[in-house]
């Protein structure tokens, strides 16, 4: 749901938020709800990432820890 604002905000930063929707091809209306939404998520703390998401399904392993885990029982049973 969409509200209607009203504010006061600095000459020269609403200047720029406009340049940067006219250059985007975006209303200035997503501009500042986009800026608001990242200082906000930004002031709420690290997000916790999964470690798939992190590591892109790719964790570094050396020789030895390989073999260590392909010669668990049931790695290689069917």
């Amino acid at each position: 749901m969409k509200s209607k604002i009203g504010t006061v905000i600095d000459g020269e930063l609403l200047r720029r938020a406009k340049v940067v929707a006219a250059a985007n091809g975006m209303p200035l209306s997503r501009v500042l709800e986009n800026a608001l939404r990242e200082y906000l998520d930004r002031r709420r703390g690290p997000r916790v990432e999964s470690v798939v998401a992190s590591t892109w399904g790719v964790m570094p392993a050396d020789a030895p820890l390989v073999q260590v885990i392909m010669e668990e029982e049931g790695i290689l049973e069917i």
